[in-house]
């Protein structure tokens, strides 16, 4: 078990390191399935916080493996230390916890902790990634010092925005975040102006994801296979076809787009109104249905490779469903939110057609 410092280190059987009732070990032979459960006993006054615990199962070297001049490793980091043990490791398991405050009193504190963290970054963030197109000359938007202020002050570089306040308040701000981001993005889209850019968005968006998911599987899968990359969850599926979904599970991940980094690029140069920021709203928004229809695809298709069963049509008919259900749901968000608010004067005559021609009195 290591936090920031060693507490201890067993070196045991597998059979006595997980017999807490005292009786003797039963005979297990090879192959043969068993299962694993863990629980958290957590003491009185525990430190709050992020707790990982690392379990590395090895068989030790003999003088054969000695003579080879080499042996087989897990490369692990937990808070900047590894762990090599000399042997071949048969399995590794890395477990992480969160401690949480049960008192009022201390989640009433941990939350006033996590929102001035998360008050100071934002507005560090904001202050200073605006310099950045200065800085850089021009080359880099502001989006990229707020990503880059982001990345200094989260929980892997100064932990001024801890792992413990990312749990706490992360997944609130990340709902607000997406709603402000789709009405964003809704609001830069008007219908009738892309029907001339349907079918170059349409290509462009078909040719992004697919090299996206053709260059990215068969990347993955071979940094994987070939030692070059630690991908456990790729090299320790029992079969080519589960390795294949995984690759193609992860590069249909890979190929989500940014709305807000759109947007944010959109609005700081000012060009709105253009064909071409039209244009890349438009491939944004298309390549966020593609990621959709791609990763429900290919998760049902992981669970098939990976848990057994056959790809067939009820599969593809749970995936329609899902995605028709989405739909659904936004239509009938937009219809409500149109109800609520109030049209602006003008509206209905805003997007008249340029060919109108204005009617003068005599």
């Amino acid at each position: 078990l290591n936090d920031c410092m060693s507490v201890f280190q067993v070196n045991a059987s597998l059979c006595s390191l997980l017999n807490t009732t005292g009786h003797s070990c039963s005979l297990m032979h090879p192959e043969q399935a068993f299962a694993v459960s863990s629980s958290w006993h957590l003491p009185l006054l525990m430190v709050r916080g992020t707790y990982t615990l690392l379990l590395q199962f090895y068989r030790p070297r003999d003088s054969a493996q000695e003579d080879a001049g080499s042996y087989s490793y897990f490369a692990n980091t937990v808070n900047g230390e590894f762990y090599r043990p000399e042997g071949e490791v048969i399995a590794c398991y890395t477990l992480q916890q969160e401690v949480l405050a049960s008192r009022s009193i201390n989640i009433l504190r941990d939350y006033r902790d996590a929102v001035m963290a998360f008050a100071i970054a934002a507005s560090s963030s904001r202050s200073i990634g605006s310099h950045f197109p200065t800085m850089s000359g021009g080359v880099l938007p502001q989006i990229s010092g707020f990503l880059f202020i982001g990345i200094l002050v989260g929980p892997y570089c100064a932990n001024l925005v801890s792992q413990m306040h990312i749990t706490i308040i992360g997944g609130l701000i990340n709902r607000i975040s997406l709603a402000f981001i789709a009405g964003a993005a809704g609001a830069e889209i008007f219908v009738p102006e892309l029907y001339s850019l349907l079918g170059p968005m349409a290509l462009q968006v078909l040719l992004i994801c697919l090299m996206t998911v053709v260059l990215c599987s068969c990347g993955m899968f071979l940094l994987a296979t070939l030692g070059f990359v630690a991908v456990p969850c790729i090299t320790m599926q029992p079969s080519l076809a589960a390795q294949g979904a995984v690759c193609l599970l992860m590069a249909a991940m890979m190929t989500a787009r940014s709305p807000a980094s759109a947007i944010a690029v959109i609005a700081e140069l000012k060009c709105g109104d253009t064909k071409a920021a039209n244009m890349a709203i438009g491939v944004t928004v298309l390549s966020d249905v593609a990621v959709l229809i791609l990763f429900s695809l290919c998760s049902q298709l992981m669970r098939v490779a990976t848990g057994g069963g056959a790809f067939g049509p009820s599969m593809l008919l749970g995936v329609v469903t899902e995605l028709g259900a989405s739909v659904l749901l936004g239509l009938v968000t937009g219809q409500l939110l149109r109800a609520a608010l109030p049209a602006a004067e003008g509206s209905e005559h805003e997007h008249a057609g340029a060919d109108a021609i204005p009617i003068e009195k005599a």
